[in-house]
């Protein structure tokens, strides 16, 4: 058997051992670990994984996303304020501002799989050794993996659960921008393996309240200030800044057509918007907590960001550690610092 089939279909047994066995209340979740498991196996062509009682699995997922629903629009609408401002203020920002040659496809200096896995490795050395324990961890159990993705846009995901160690997986692109995305998809292990310590219940809820992006998209910023301190391709790094800054363009203009307009959604809009706002989210605190120009300060912003968000929405998580509200729900910090470094 493949090795890395053979290590899907132990994990996949593990969590039908742990269903068996689980109390009533543990079994929707472990349902969709195990259904996250049989995703990949699709993606892959793997077709003979270990069955289950589908009519019982459905049945499971259905109780989660009844509770799924419930509990991202209860974010939303406790501080309601927040995200309609928030939204508004990066759309207006941006609503006149062109950015030009933002394309993946100008990015000059060719990197082999080694080299970007390399550089990934390198940088969590010099950024945070608990990153780069995950990062070793993963990669000795090969659990990073390349992969050819149907969506121009996806580069890579990151599938994890409460009862598994997570799979990292990226598209090869042959530049700086694999090891980008190693990067950001390890942030997301590395939050995913802290909050498995907390429980089932506590971890799904830091998936609805939309802030799983934070952390990766504010490290990213990390790695693009630490090649330029390595002397790497000035263009190519000055070109990751402005892509990042045009995609939080287009995520603003997004949120302010699909939500801000309605000022609220249905039950099937949901996925769309919470895809969207998180992607907000990530990247408007991330340009907030890269502005305090203080790493070791941002790094333990995102630890409690991450943390707390099992059990809080993130206006509170904000207000609740000295971050600074009123600046992020204006855009304030964040617009000087594109204005000032990425406008060039």
């Amino acid at each position: 058997m493949d090795e890395f089939k053979k290590m899907i279909f132990n994990d996949m047994n593990n969590i039908i051992n742990q269903i068996n066995n689980s109390n009533i209340d543990d079994a929707p979740y472990l349902c969709s670990d195990l259904n996250d498991l049989f995703i990949i196996c699709d993606n892959f062509g793997i077709t003979d994984y270990p069955k289950i009682d589908l009519k019982y699995l459905n049945s499971e997922l259905e109780k989660l996303d009844d509770n799924a629903i419930q509990t991202t629009i209860n974010s939303y609408t406790k501080d309601p304020s927040f995200i309609l401002n928030i939204i508004y203020n990066i759309y207006k920002f941006y609503r006149w501002k062109g950015i030009s040659g933002c394309d993946y496809n100008n990015l000059s200096t060719k990197l082999a799989p080694n080299e970007s896995y390399q550089l990934a490795k390198d940088f969590y050395s010099s950024f945070d050794k608990r990153y780069l324990d995950v990062f070793n961890k993963l990669y000795d159990n090969k659990r990073i993996r390349s992969f050819e993705s149907s969506d121009d846009e996806l580069f890579g995901i990151t599938e994890y659960g409460i009862s598994y160690l997570p799979y990292v997986f990226y598209t090869e692109f042959n530049n700086i921008l694999t090891a980008t995305t190693i990067i950001h998809e390890i942030a997301h292990a590395y939050c995913a393996i802290e909050q498995q310590k907390l429980g089932y219940q506590k971890m799904y809820h830091s998936i609805l309240i939309n802030t799983v992006e934070i952390p990766p998209y504010t490290i990213e910023l990390f790695f693009y200030d630490y090649l330029n301190k390595i002397g790497f391709n000035k263009n190519d790094v000055n070109l990751l800044y402005n892509i990042y800054s045009a995609s939080l363009k287009v995520i603003a203009k997004d949120c302010y057509c699909n939500y801000y307009r309605k000022k609220n959604f249905k039950d099937n809009d949901i996925n769309l918007v919470n895809s969207q706002i998180s992607t907000l989210y990530g990247k408007a605190l991330g340009i907030y907590l890269y502005s305090l120009n203080n790493k070791e300060k941002a790094i333990n912003l995102i630890d409690i960001i991450n943390i707390e968000s099992c059990s809080k929405i993130l206006p509170d998580i904000i207000k609740d550690n000295n971050m600074d509200y009123d600046d992020i729900v204006s855009f304030e910090s964040g617009s000087k610092l594109i204005l000032k470094k990425w406008s060039k």
